[in-house]
Formats: structure tokens, C-alpha cells, sequence
């Protein structure tokens, strides 16, 4: 079944924190993998509108959440944000108007929907939206009517395997095959695709080589092995596609392409230059 995919709007100083709770509860129906929250998760080095735009492009549906001063907010020198037009809400809102997507009012902190005429133009449409209330005291039932309503537009539900998503952040990753000895990778996902690693153990094998390896040449040189490449997953079809080029201190090395079927578990078999191979586990360390 297709992912669901979620585009957060919001002003960090007038709705951080129930941004906050309303992607931690989004993320246990739908997973982490499909709601982009957090902006300033960005590293700095990415360009910044590209990364907006592609989650938006992925959306189906934008949530703008509104809280008390969401339309009266004010930059340094006292300007209404909303009347600057690179202000990153206003600009969030424009795209997703114009594009197919469902956009969702999300009223919260008690704030009432603005009113056209207090908007730009070019997001006034926003104010023919249905907006849904989301209040602390009714959180859960209010959110469980999002979620309902989110479904509804999609036709799509997707069970959560919260566990089993694949985000950016360092994965540890033991594979197997043909019955060879576990080998322990860690590896960093960059939210740019690429990947940093090294080698964390190779399990019995590692702790031979160590035993017989009277000189230390061997585990000097295991203790230089590093990865780079690149990374995707595919939500949908829950696909994780990893291609590793790896390099042995300044004598390079080899590369492989592994994927993985990540289904409802940590574990399960995988396939590697072409090749059926045994199994892998993956954990998320950091």
C-alpha cells in the first residue's frame, strides 16, 4: 500500500511544542519515515528551499499549524512575518495551494482561523480550508479525528512499523552470508543521501584474527576500514537500498550494493551484488 505522506507547516515561536506532540502522534499511526516536521533539522550545509520544496513535492497532505500568533508574529525590526514574502511559512503555505495536495488548517493553543482579508493574497485560500481544532484537553480524540480525516482524503491507511523505518541518523548493521561470520557496520545516513561509516566488529571472526595476529598489523588495518556511498528507502515498498564503497586506510577497497527488504522487523534477508545472501539485522543507535 502507498505511504502517506505528511508536510507539517509551522511558526517555531508560536507552536513549537504542539508541532511537537502532533508529529510524535502522526508518526506512531503513519512512521516517522513519511512526516517532515523540523525544518532547522536541516544541516546547514543543504540548500534550504531545495530540501523544503522536495518534501513538499512528496506531501499529500500539509497540516499548517495556527497558533495564537501565528498571523501576528513580527521579525527583528517589528514587521508582521506573514507580509514578507521569502517568509518560509508564507511560502510553505503558497506552494502547497498551488500545487494538488490537501492542505489542513490546525487550529491550536485556542486560536481562532484568521480571516482572508488579514492574509496575503496569495495565500488566502487557506481561509477556504476546513480547519480542524486540536486542544490540550481533548488532544487525543481531537488528533484521532485528524488522523481520520487525513485517511480520508489519502484513501490510504498505513499500519505504523515504527521500529522497522528508516530516517537519518547511525544504524548499526550486522550481516551474514553463506554462513561466514556476522560483520557489524556503523553507519550514518545523512539526510542528503550519502553515507559515513566504519567497520564496528566482525564478531568471532574479529576476535580470531586478533588472537593470531601477533604483530597487530591485521587489527591495525580493520580498525582503518571506513565506508562512503549513498543511501534511499523507499517507504512504500519499504526498501532500503545501501551502496557502500569501502577503503582500508589509504589502500582503497571495494564496492557492493545491498537491499533490503525491511518489513515489520530488524531482521530478515537481503540481497547483495545480485546475490541472495542469508540475513541482516539493523538497529538505529543515534
Amino acid at each position: 500500500m502507498k505511504a502517506t505522506h505528511i508536510f507539517i507547516s509551522y511558526r517555531r515561536e508560536d507552536s513549537a511544542g504542539h508541532a511537537g506532540r502532533l508529529y510524535d502522534k502522526l508518526a506512531q499511526q503513519f512512521g516517522e519515515a513519511q512526516v517532515f516536521e523540523d525544518f532547522e533539522a536541516i544541516p546547514g550545509a543543504t540548500d534550504f528551499s531545495k530540501e523544503i520544496r522536495a518534501a513538499l513535492r512528496k506531501a499529500q497532505v500539509v497540516l499548517v499549524v495556527i497558533g495564537p500568533h501565528w498571523s501576528s508574529a513580527t521579525d527583528e525590526q517589528g514587521r508582521r512575518r506573514l507580509d514578507d514574502d521569502r517568509d518560509l511559512v508564507r511560502r510553505e503555505i503558497r506552494t502547497a495551494l498551488d500545487s494538488d495536495v490537501a492542505v489542513i488548517p490546525v487550529l491550536v493553543g485556542g486560536a481562532s482561523m484568521p480571516r482572508e482579508r488579514e492574509l496575503p493574497d496569495d495565500i488566502a485560500g487557506l481561509c477556504q480550508r476546513n480547519a480542524i481544532e486540536i486542544s490540550n484537553r481533548r488532544f487525543r480524540e481531537d488528533c484521532d479525528r485528524l488522523i481520520r480525516e487525513i485517511t480520508q482524503l489519502t484513501g490510504e491507511e498505513v499500519m505504523p512499523t515504527i521500529e522497522a523505518e528508516i530516517k537519518p541518523g547511525v544504524w548499526a548493521i550486522t550481516k551474514s552470508n553463506y554462513g561466514m561470520a556476522p560483520v557489524t557496520l556503523t553507519l550514518e545516513l545523512r539526510r542528503d543521501g550519502s553515507i559515513q561509516g566504519s567497520l564496528g566488529s566482525m564478531g568471532p571472526l574479529g576476535q580470531i584474527i586478533h588472537a593470531l595476529d601477533e604483530g597487530g598489523m591485521a587489527g591495525r588495518l580493520m580498525g582503518q576500514i571506513s565506508y562512503g556511498g549513498q543511501w534511499s528507502y523507499d517507504a512504500a515498498s519499504k526498501v532500503l537500498i545501501l551502496q557502500l564503497t569501502g577503503q582500508v586506510g589509504m589502500f582503497g577497497g571495494g564496492a557492493e550494493t545491498w537491499q533490503m527488504q525491511i518489513t515489520g522487523s530488524a531482521r530478515g534477508a537481503y540481497q547483495a551484488m545480485g546475490a541472495a545472501m542469508d540475513s541482516y539485522e539493523i538497529k538505529r543507535i543515534g
